[in-house]
């Protein structure tokens, strides 16, 4: 099985490395990288790879959220689990014994 997804593998880039370098030539690559990627986009790929990024450090209130979230599902499943001990001691205690 491995062998025919490397051959099937190899097929394609045989065929699509020509047609790449053709697209190239061409300048119909260019063409294609500013139809999909334009200069005013959000992502500069124009740049330097060194650019400076425009986050800053997280904070206490970036993760607010998850905590609340967080907090929100150990208290249920708290309370889930104090009902299921309370249901199966009620449940149980209604079962008579066989002795």
């Amino acid at each position: 099985m491995e062998k025919a997804t490397t051959m099937s593998a190899i097929t394609w880039v045989v065929f699509l490395t020509p047609r790449i370098l053709e697209l190239q030539q061409s300048g119909d690559m260019d063409i294609l990288k500013h139809k999909w990627w334009p200069k005013n986009g959000q992502c500069d790929l124009y740049s330097s790879v060194d650019t400076k990024q425009k986050g800053g450090a997280l904070d206490i209130k970036s993760f607010a959220g998850v905590f609340c979230i967080l907090a929100a599902g150990i208290v249920l499943s708290c309370f889930i689990a104090m009902l299921e001990t309370w249901w199966s001691k009620r449940k149980g205690s209604r079962v008579p014994s066989k002795e």
